[in-house]
């Protein structure tokens, strides 16, 4: 990455990963909670192609970066892990906004809508623990 002509010193560069500078201006407006989603490429184009995306106020959801990768990881799509378990596709704005949560109180708050629906749903995700 140049800065100019000079070659910028403090900026790191990773292969095969790109963002757009709206994209990235877009990202400061946005909840502080990052979600990747992929979709596999065939044909010519092999492997999977990862898109970081956040939720801005309105609850759009905003690509940030992208990039291209052998394979994906199935551990790293919570809301379709959830899918594929439970079959209740119904609930799964509901995870998708949990996981969305800014502060502890919206997070109690969606969890306990969860929770309500079904002990068994609340208890999958506390078995994924917080952090993720």
């Amino acid at each position: 990455m140049y800065n100019g002509s000079e070659e910028a010193d403090s900026v790191r560069i990773l292969h095969r990963v790109w963002s757009f500078n709206s994209c990235i201006r877009t990202f400061r407006h946005c909840k502080l909670l990052v979600q990747v989603d992929g979709t596999h490429l065939y044909k010519k184009y092999k492997g999977t192609l990862l898109v970081a995306v956040a939720q801005d106020r309105n609850q759009n959801i905003v690509p940030i970066a992208f990039v291209l990768v052998e394979g994906e990881t199935a551990d790293a799509h919570i809301s379709s892990n959830f899918l594929r378990a439970f079959k209740v596709s119904h609930l799964q704005e509901l995870v998708v906004n949990i996981r969305y949560s800014r502060t502890m109180e919206e997070y109690n708050i969606n969890y306990k809508r969860l929770e309500e629906r079904g002990e068994a749903y609340a208890r999958w995700c506390d078995a994924i623990g917080l952090r993720h």
